[in-house]
């Protein structure tokens, strides 16, 4: 009985994994059409949630979460935070490397 609850307690947490990439990605999309559409800030506070999911389950050097410092770097490029974004785009070639 123990093993069975135990396979059972890491399917959820495995299934929340899943759940958590899943949404990450659409989130993600949303993020490149209102950045598109010239919606930096609102982007940019969905940016920094993608960033955190991704962070938590695939770590810091796994090539999403790279990207998503990546888009955070770019939407404060566009809001003209230059120096805040040459901050987050450092980060990323320092977790890059």
């Amino acid at each position: 009985m123990r093993y069975s609850a135990g396979l059972f307690l890491g399917w959820r947490e495995l299934r929340g994994w899943r759940r958590t990439i899943r949404y990450s990605a659409c989130i993600e999309c949303m993020v490149q059409v209102l950045s598109s559409r010239g919606r930096y800030k609102e982007a940019l506070r969905w940016n920094k949630r993608v960033l955190s999911g991704r962070e938590k389950v695939l770590g810091m050097d796994h090539s999403d979460t790279l990207e998503s410092l990546h888009d955070i770097a770019y939407n404060l490029k566009q809001l003209g935070n230059k120096v805040e974004a040459l901050e987050w785009y450092r980060r990323a070639l320092e977790e890059k490397d």
